[in-house]
């Protein structure tokens, strides 16, 4: 009687489908977060405050971003472009 080898590990390079599909599940989370990162820089072109929100949450940037917003649009559409693409 033959004896089988018995495999206990097993990884994509086996499978060449695999590893194909595994490349597109990975390219495709990464355009997914280009995307949302396009879609939050446009949100924070017409409301600063609101995107820096969206991104960080309503901590200390957001009520930098608010008050620079507030005083002139300029700055606080500079400063919440820098936090959002830091």
């Amino acid at each position: 009687m033959e004896d089988c080898p018995v495999k206990t590990s097993y990884s994509f390079e086996h499978r060449p489908g695999l590893a194909v599909i595994k490349q597109n599940i990975m390219s495709n989370l990464d355009s997914t977060q280009k995307t949302n990162k396009l879609l939050l820089v446009l949100i924070t072109i017409f409301l600063p405050p609101v995107g820096v929100a969206v991104d960080r949450g309503i901590k200390g940037e957001f009520w930098i971003s608010l008050i620079l917003t507030i005083i002139f649009f300029i700055p606080g559409l500079i400063y919440s472009l820098y936090i959002i693409l830091k």
